[in-house]
C-alpha cells in the first residue's frame, strides 16, 4: 500500500472517530470551543457536541466529493478538501478524492485564512471578511467579467462573495453608484456570522446552510420578530403594486429580467453550460453572436441565481443590479418599480 493511501486512510479514521483526538483538543484551545465537554441528549442517550457537529457535517453537501470535479486540476483547489488544505494543484498528487472535511477548514491553508481574515477574490482585492475569508476563497465567481469577452462565460456556481462585496456583475456605466446593505456587508465574520451561528443547544452549527432557526438567531437581532428570511422589502422593487417580502421581490425581478432577455432574443432562450452561455433563437438555433447588452443581462441574472440567497446577502446591491440590467437591456426602468438609485434607499 502506498504512503499516500496510508495517510489518507488514517485521516478518514481520525475524522469518523468523532474527532476525539489531539487534533480536536487543539481546536478547542485555539477556537475556544468545548466540542467534547458539553452534551446534549437524543433518545435518552448522551451525545457530545462533537457527535452533533459531525452528524451535521456528514449530511451537508460539503462532506461529499462532487463527481464532476474529481481528477480535474482546475477544480480540485476548492472541490477537494485535502487539495485545499495542502494547496495541491495536481489531481495526480492526491491519494484519493475527498469532500471538505474537518482538516479542510481547521488545518493548513483553511486555518491560515481564518487567522488572516483578508482574501483576494477576482472582483475585489483585500476583502476584509473575518473568518469568512475561508468561505470567500472558493465562493466567488472565479473570474472578472468582461462585457467584450467573446466566449461569453457565466459566473461560476456559488459566487456569494461577489454579491456580498457588491463588486460582482457587469456594469454598463461606470458612473452609476451602486448601493450596499451595510448591516449585511459589515458583519465582522461575514459568512460565518449567519451560516454558522451558535445554536440554542450551545454549539456552532455545521450544516453551512441557513436553517429556519437562523432567522431568529441571526436576523432578529436587527429585524425585530423575524421568523424567516423573506423580510418585508422597503419598496415595491418589481413594480407589481405590492410591497412584498424581499426574496419575493427579487424572484419576481429575476422573472422580469429573464423575460426581457428572451424578448431580445426574439422569443429564444439562453442556458449556462460548460462554462459559457449558449443563446438560441425562437427556433432553437444556436446564435453565434449576441449584443453586449444581452450578455450583460444574462450574466447578472445568473450571478443572482447562482448566489442562491434571493437577495439576502446584499439586498440593495442585488435589487439595483437587476433593475440596472433591465434598463441596460431595454432602455427603460422596470415599469412601476421603486428604484434603488440613491444612497439610503
Amino acid at each position: 500500500m502506498s504512503l499516500k493511501r496510508i495517510v489518507f486512510l488514517l485521516t478518514v479514521i481520525i475524522i469518523f472517530s468523532g474527532c476525539a483526538n489531539n487534533f480536536v483538543k487543539d481546536l478547542e484551545f485555539r477556537e475556544k470551543t468545548g466540542l467534547g465537554k458539553s452534551n446534549g441528549s437524543q433518545d435518552g442517550i448522551t451525545i457530545s457536541y462533537t457527535d452533533q457537529i459531525t452528524a451535521q457535517w456528514i449530511a451537508s453537501p460539503h462532506a461529499k466529493p462532487l463527481a464532476a470535479t474529481v481528477g480535474r486540476d482546475e477544480c480540485i483547489r476548492c472541490h477537494d478538501g485535502m487539495a485545499f488544505a495542502l494547496k495541491i494543484g495536481q489531481a495526480q498528487d492526491l491519494a484519493a478524492s475527498t469532500g471538505q472535511d474537518c482538516l479542510t477548514c481547521h488545518s493548513g491553508y483553511g486555518s491560515q485564512l481564518k487567522v488572516r481574515e483578508v482574501i483576494d477574490i477576482p472582483v475585489k482585492k483585500d476583502f476584509i471578511a473575518g473568518m469568512g475569508a475561508l468561505c470567500s476563497s472558493c465562493h466567488n465567481s472565479n473570474g472578472v467579467p468582461d462585457i467584450n469577452d467573446p466566449r461569453r462565460p457565466y459566473p461560476h456556481y456559488g459566487p456569494q462573495a461577489d454579491v456580498l462585496t457588491g463588486f460582482g456583475g457587469i456594469r454598463e456605466a461606470e458612473d452609476v453608484q451602486y448601493n450596499n446593505t451595510y448591516g449585511h456587508i459589515s458583519l465582522s465574520e461575514s459568512c460565518i456570522d449567519c451560516h454558522m451561528p451558535k445554536n440554542k443547544e450551545g454549539f456552532i452549527t455545521h450544516t453551512f446552510t441557513m436553517e429556519p432557526e437562523n432567522a431568529e438567531l441571526v436576523c432578529a437581532s436587527c429585524h425585530n420578530g423575524a421568523k424567516d428570511f423573506n423580510i418585508k422589502a422597503k419598496m415595491d422593487y418589481d413594480g407589481d403594486g405590492l410591497i412584498e417580502g424581499l426574496q419575493d421581490e427579487v424572484l419576481e425581478l429575476m422573472d422580469i429580467l429573464e423575460e426581457a432577455i428572451r424578448a431580445e432574443l426574439g422569443g429564444g432562450s439562453f442556458v449556462a453550460s460548460r462554462g459559457v452561455f449558449q443563446f438560441y433563437d425562437n427556433e432553437g438555433k444556436l446564435l453565434e453572436q449576441v449584443p453586449n447588452k444581452v450578455y450583460l443581462a444574462a450574466y447578472n441574472y445568473y450571478l443572482i441565481k447562482n448566489d442562491g440567497s434571493k437577495g439576502i446577502h446584499n439586498p440593495l446591491f442585488v435589487v439595483q443590479l437587476l433593475q440596472q440590467s433591465y434598463k441596460s437591456l431595454t432602455g427603460r426602468d422596470v415599469p412601476g418599480a421603486g428604484l434603488v438609485r440613491d444612497i439610503g434607499e
